[in-house]
């Protein structure tokens, strides 16, 4: 069925809300929905690292773009879109390397995974699969970001377990043979 989000219509699926338009990012994921997807297609999610160095390339680039950040050239709060957008629309939100979105449109989930201390003063703890309370890592700006959020180094943790973000969505990673 499809359903009215700000002014955006989105078909529901097995795998979130997809808006309409094919050549946007699928969004309203859950983390374990983008974690079952990329296994299920033989993949996985981006580690944290990995995402940054597709992002910063070899040039160490604080934004995905080389030149910049470009309020006009990346969907991000600036822009005014307030949804996901076909990614021909933003087609200068692109690496050196060619790899589209990862300063605006949708912020992703990666694989990594933390359980926040129950205690002040202690540091977090690496998770290898998510359990109640643990936070995934999401990077990348989204439609909502600021300039800060859509700088390369930005990180936010979100609950992995239960939920799904209308900004969020995901990529897919793989291991070389």
């Amino acid at each position: 069925y499809w359903r009215e989000i700000d002014g955006e219509w989105f078909e529901f699926t097995l795998h979130g809300l997809v808006p309409l338009d094919r050549d946007a990012p699928v969004v309203h994921v859950s983390h374990f929905e983008a974690d079952a997807y990329a296994n299920w297609a033989g993949k996985r999610l981006p580690t944290e690292i990995e995402w940054e160095a597709a992002a910063a390339g070899t040039e160490g680039r604080m934004y995905a773009r080389p030149n910049g950040y470009d309020a006009q050239r990346i969907n991000c709060r600036a822009t005014g879109k307030r949804a996901v957008r076909p990614i021909s629309e933003f087609t200068e939100d692109r690496t050196p390397l060619g790899i589209l979105g990862l300063a605006g449109n949708a912020a992703e989930w990666t694989g990594d995974l933390w359980l926040a201390p129950l205690q002040p003063g202690r540091r977090a703890r690496a998770l290898d699969a998510p359990r109640e309370g643990a936070e995934a890592v999401v990077k990348g700006g989204s439609y909502l970001a600021t300039a800060e959020a859509c700088r390369n180094a930005y990180r936010a943790l979100y609950p992995a377990v239960g939920r799904a973000y209308r900004h969020v969505g995901f990529r897919c990673a793989q291991d070389l043979p």
